[in-house]
């Protein structure tokens, strides 16, 4: 089983560093300035106050490497791993990958119909685009046509935002409702008595100045007469709110139920 994997210092698990400032760990090994891997995390042994750090060089191989934290060994690498490790920003995507092959397909036909315009009416300067050419631009400099493919639209916006959050609503909303329990009329009803005769057992039992004994399987215990007095009023005041309930929900469905 794998050893359980944590951050150390200001290192933090998946993200790439580079070594600023060499060191030597525990087993004689150099890291020397501008070694690059990602910090797969490190597992502590509690004893010799020793560590395995996991990194990976290529983001796919992962190799190991042990450590010391005392003072005679890598103690100082410890006090300050800021000052060996720099944190490796990733750098932006290259402008090419913005581009779809849909946009460079479109842009390469335009490009042929605009040149091909341009041959044919070489003359003119006013020159038009047919109607099955597909969506984007051309710009025409004397005999020369330039196409461009229009930029694919955005697929974050804020009515695509709210939209999402209105289906999530919805969809809560019914899990709520699938979830509600819905118990039927004769339990509701068969509540009412149930819940007052414990009520009247709990007062009897106090005008009796005695105990309530309550258990199953051959062990009771003794309990006061308020329990059951309290016990039957939260069931009585659950046997009113589900009845309520019930009414209420069987009064929308007749309202909504078509005449």
């Amino acid at each position: 089983m794998d050893a359980i994997r944590n951050d150390v210092g200001h290192l933090r698990i998946g993200v790439r560093y580079r070594v600023v400032r060499a060191f030597t760990d525990y087993d004689g090994a150099l890291h020397p300035v501008r070694e690059t891997w990602r910090f797969g995390g490190a597992a502590f042994l509690p004893y010799e106050d020793g560590y395995t750090f996991y990194v990976s060089a290529d983001g796919v191989n992962e190799t190991s490497f042990r450590m010391q934290e005392r003072p005679e060994a890598q103690g100082e690498f410890f006090a300050d791993t800021a000052a060996y490790l720099l944190a490796v920003r990733p750098g932006p995507p290259p402008l090419a990958s913005a581009i779809t092959a849909g946009a460079v397909s479109t842009a390469a036909a335009l490009a042929a119909a605009a040149a091909s315009a341009a041959r044919s009416t070489r003359g003119s300067r006013a020159r038009t685009v047919p109607a099955s050419t597909p969506a984007g631009t051309v710009s025409h400099a004397g005999d020369r046509a330039v196409a461009t493919a229009p930029l694919a639209p955005s697929r974050l916006s804020l009515s695509a935002l709210r939209e999402r959050r209105r289906a999530a609503r919805t969809r809560y909303q019914a899990a709520g409702r699938r979830l509600r329990l819905d118990p039927p009329m004769w339990l509701i009803l068969g509540s009412f008595p149930a819940a007052a005769l414990v009520i009247l057992y709990g007062f009897q039992a106090h005008a009796r100045d005695e105990e309530i004994s309550f258990g199953r399987y051959g062990v009771y215990n003794d309990y006061p007469w308020w329990s059951a007095v309290i016990y039957g009023a939260v069931w009585l005041v659950a046997a009113i709110d589900g009845l309520v309930r019930k009414l209420t929900r069987h009064r929308g469905q007749r309202v909504d139920r078509p005449s």
